[in-house]
């Protein structure tokens, strides 16, 4: 029969062996120093190149030297003078974030004869499947972008989207509604503008559009069906009794090379190329989210001193032909056997 041991035994044999403990099979660099007082790691430091029996790492030592400087304060005057030069470098950057404040688009009406007008037509969900869609949402957002970096902006409209299109647009281009665009759930049909001023673009069209005006509204067909239903754009123009008219491409390149139809984001950048050309060529001041000025400490700051009067100078038919040219063939996918119509004046 076994005997029994009492509490107090097993309290003094555990009493007993309390500084037993062998510190040299202690191993330091599983340590972990964050928390522990300067006092604390200088004597770890101290140990550990005094003792030559502990066997530590380079890298441990280097780390934990770093990590007393840290404490010590110098750590906190390297991090505050990295930020310093980060913000310095940054400055550009921040000013790109805050122009996005200011908003060039607008639905007033007193601003449409000031102003390039390009509508996007999504009402036409009806005849794209969802792989459509997906490619018809990407295209919109590479002519926002491309319209949005330029210096001279248009005035950019998304109209009448349909339920479909807005869900995928709305999980590519999270937060697309505080864009610098006008939205209107209605038709374009339903802009407070004469019935004259709209524009359909099609290439089936008989007119060319060869001097666009300011106050116009050029109208896009959101449409991508790789030429399942050629001409339905222009009929519908025809069917609401609008203008109808194509983009100058024959003059630039060969058609015959174009043997898929230009995406909606194409026929958009050519067009905003083209107003922002335009806009330069009449000394049209700069919007205030581009305009700056250096002041006398050599920092920039918005200038709101510039007047908002355009200066309509005459555009030969040359020069606003060498305009288009540029912006086409700045925009057209260069594919293969791609040729450039020579100029024949």
């Amino acid at each position: 029969m076994t005997e029994q041991t009492s509490a107090a035994d097993i309290l003094t044999a555990l009493a007993s062996t309390k500084n037993t403990h062998d510190d040299s099979k202690f191993d330091y660099q599983k340590s972990d120093l964050h928390g522990k007082p300067v006092t604390e790691l200088e004597s770890l430091l101290s140990k550990i190149e005094s003792d030559t029996s502990i066997k530590v790492s380079k890298n441990f030592k280097k780390r934990l030297a770093r990590m007393i400087e840290y404490k010590k304060g110098k750590g906190l005057e390297l991090k505050k003078a990295r930020r310093a030069r980060d913000r310095e470098k940054n400055k550009t950057f921040r000013y790109k974030r805050k122009k996005n404040i200011y908003k060039f688009a607008s639905q007033s009406p007193d601003t449409f004869d000031k102003n390039f007008h390009i509508v996007m037509d999504l009402t036409l969900d009806h005849l794209m499947d969802s792989s459509s869609l997906n490619d018809l949402a990407r295209q919109l957002g590479f002519a926002y972008a491309t319209n949005r970096n330029l210096d001279y902006s248009s005035n950019l409209w998304y109209c009448g989207m349909q339920e479909r299109l807005k869900k995928i647009y709305s999980y590519q281009h999270d937060g697309w509604q505080n864009w610098d665009l006008n939205y209107t759930a209605n038709s374009f049909e339903e802009i407070e503008t004469n019935k004259s001023n709209i524009v359909y673009l099609s290439s089936d069209a008989t007119e060319t559009l060869s001097r666009p005006k300011r106050g116009e509204f050029y109208v896009i067909g959101g449409l991508v069906d790789r030429n399942a239903y050629k001409g339905f754009c222009h009929q519908k123009a025809k069917d609401l009794g609008l203008r109808t008219a194509k983009l100058p491409l024959s003059e630039h390149v060969s058609m015959e090379q174009l043997a898929r139809p230009l995406t909606v984001n194409h026929v958009s950048d050519i067009l905003c190329k083209l107003f922002e050309k335009i806009d330069k060529h009449d000394q049209k001041p700069l919007p205030q989210r581009k305009r700056r000025k250096v002041d006398e400490n050599g920092e920039t700051e918005n200038d709101t001193t510039s007047e908002t009067i355009i200066q309509k100078r005459d555009l030969s038919d040359e020069v606003l032909k060498s305009y288009w040219h540029e912006a086409i063939i700045e925009t057209i996918p260069q594919r293969k056997n791609f040729k450039i119509v020579e100029d024949q004046s």
